[in-house]
């Protein structure tokens, strides 16, 4: 086999073997990122479960359902908080930690948030 020829196939397989490992860690990394938000139903999935984004939301420690971070701009969702009933999307009342049963338990970070939330007074919904 002449020398060009094999140095051209040692060129071809780096190539390949690159792109190969571009791909693996792209799809290691979205794996990782398993959450989405479904803005029709006004639900987030995370881990193969869907919690409402909606409703009675108590603020944990341990065992969040999801993990969200307050930012002033450019969130995923901006949030109404109120105190008598919900009404629509994204409108959350937020429950004492008597409360045993929220639709919603959540816990505030500062690094790595499942989703950002924004509190508004008006228009709460998915971005």
């Amino acid at each position: 086999m002449p020398f060009g020829t094999v140095i051209a196939g040692c060129f071809y397989m780096k190539r390949i073997f690159t792109i190969l490992l571009s791909i693996l860690a792209t799809a290691t990394f979205s794996l990782a990122d398993d959450v989405t938000i479904d803005k029709d139903n006004c639900t987030i999935t995370k881990d193969g479960r869907t919690y409402p984004l909606y409703g009675e939301v108590k603020f944990v420690d341990e065992y969040p359902d999801i993990t969200i971070k307050f930012v002033d701009a450019y969130a995923d969702i901006d949030v109404k908080i109120t105190d008598s009933s919900y009404q629509s999307c994204c409108e959350w009342k937020v429950v004492d930690s008597s409360e045993s049963y929220p639709d919603l338990r959540v816990k505030v970070v500062r690094d790595y948030p499942d989703i950002t939330v924004r509190v508004v007074t008006d228009y709460p919904h998915i971005r």
